[in-house]
């Protein structure tokens, strides 16, 4: 019987496979969870810059951690990384910000 299991495990291929779809699948869900969070930090940023008429420096930083974040998950669900993104290691630093003044 433990030869049947061998030769099932074989033909379903190795385990690092399996448990890589299985992370995909969690970094999937997990980016429609950022993308929700992204909806709101842009949301108050377009209404704080609409009383303020500035942005806010701390959403800003965030924006761009999050930005970071969804780069990092995506290159993993597609092959393009093999280090799993937060919480599997630090969330992402904001780089500086180059200014864009408006027009």
């Amino acid at each position: 019987m433990n030869d049947n299991l061998k030769k099932i495990g074989t033909a379903l291929g190795p385990k690092e496979i399996w448990f890589r779809g299985l992370f995909i699948v969690l970094f999937f869900f997990i980016s429609y969870i950022a993308a929700f969070v992204l909806f709101f930090v842009v949301m108050f940023q377009f209404f704080f810059n609409l009383i303020t008429k500035k942005s806010n420096e701390y959403l800003l930083q965030f924006g761009q951690t999050l930005c970071a974040y969804f780069y990092e998950i995506f290159n993993f669900i597609t092959y393009n990384s093999d280090q799993k993104p937060f919480p599997f290691k630090s969330w992402p630093k904001a780089s500086l910000r180059a200014d864009i003044s408006s027009n």
